[in-house]
C-alpha cells in the first residue's frame, strides 16, 4: 500500500508514466489488481491520464466491480463515462472529491 501511496504523490512530481511503472513493479501486482478494488481504481485513472483510455476503461471496470462502496462505484463510474465517452474533462472528474 505505502507504494500504491507513494505512486500518487509521484505522479503529481514525476508524471503519470513514472507512477503508472512504480505500479507495475510493485512485487505481486497482478495478484493485487483482482483482489483490492484500490490498485485498478488507482492504475485505471493514471492510464485515463494519460490518454490510453481502452486500459484506464478496463482497470476501472474492474474496480467498480471489486468495490462494494457506493460512493466508490459512483466515482469509478464518473470516470469510465469520461473515458467511454471521450469527454475532454477527465482531469476534472478525477480531482472531484469521492
Amino acid at each position: 500500500m505505502v507504494r500504491l501511496n507513494r505512486s500518487i504523490v509521484v505522479a503529481q512530481l514525476e508524471g503519470v508514466h513514472a507512477a503508472i511503472d512504480l505500479i507495475l513493479d510493485i512485487p505481486g501486482i497482478r495478484t493485487l489488481l483482482e483482489q483490492h478494488y484500490i490498485y485498478p481504481a488507482v492504475l485505471g485513472d493514471l492510464y485515463g491520464r494519460a490518454g490510453n483510455c481502452n486500459e484506464g476503461r478496463r482497470l476501472l471496470q474492474m474496480a467498480y466491480h471489486l468495490t462494494s462502496s457506493l460512493a466508490e462505484k459512483k466515482l469509478l463510474q464518473d470516470k469510465l463515462e469520461a473515458l467511454t465517452v471521450g469527454r475532454n474533462d477527465y482531469e476534472e472528474i478525477h480531482r472531484r472529491p469521492g
